[in-house]
């Protein structure tokens, strides 16, 4: 069957990101997306385009970058104190893992690599 008040709105050139909301939010978004005749996948990107917007007038792609390698630098300092049998080389293959499976891309990946310091 039909999903009738399914707008045709699919494209391979996008990514999945996944948010848990209360009932409460969830119901009246569906309620909005079905009365107005859109998707909430359409909210969405119209509300996150905006705060990117929004956003990237303070935190550009390199201040980002920095802050990034800034946070491991700590998190690294705090895992030779606690954990001293932890090699260098372990944890940034433990960094890079989680950096991919969060999707950032390899490029980035590889300047933040080059950035952490022994």
């Amino acid at each position: 069957m039909a999903k009738l008040l399914r707008p045709d709105s699919r494209n391979n050139n996008t990514k999945l990101i996944g948010a848990v909301v209360s009932p409460h939010i969830h119901q009246y978004i569906t309620l909005f997306a079905l009365a107005k005749g859109t998707t909430k996948s359409k909210l969405f990107k119209d509300l996150l385009n905006e705060w990117m917007l929004a956003q990237r007038a303070t935190a550009t792609d390199d201040a980002l970058l920095k802050e990034l390698i800034q946070r491991i630098n700590e998190q690294w300092e705090k895992e030779k104190e606690s954990n001293p049998s932890m090699k260098f080389d372990k944890f940034t293959d433990l960094i890079s893992n989680e950096m991919r499976d969060k999707g950032l891309k390899m490029s980035y990946i590889t300047l933040v690599l080059a950035e952490i310091r022994k």
